[in-house]
């Protein structure tokens, strides 16, 4: 069973990824990282499925947005 806040690390203790689960289920922000520590994606989430924007980061800066209601791309 997962509850609360999660981190993940790169083996050198780096953070890698970090969220909140509530009854299982992803909720809330959730981040993920390269090794550099800059940000790779930014997403949120409700009852396990994508609510809300999603950021992706690429390279020099670029990034994508999209917008999701219950799991669905709404662009």
């Amino acid at each position: 069973d997962f509850e609360g806040p999660y981190s993940i690390f790169y083996s050198d203790g780096k953070l890698f990824e970090k969220g909140t689960f509530k009854n299982d289920a992803l909720e809330g922000k959730m981040e993920v990282f390269n090794p550099d520590g800059s940000p790779l994606k930014v997403e949120y989430f409700r009852m396990g499925s994508r609510h809300g924007k999603a950021t992706f980061f690429g390279k020099a800066g670029s990034r994508k947005e999209f917008h999701f209601r219950d799991g669905i791309s709404i662009e």
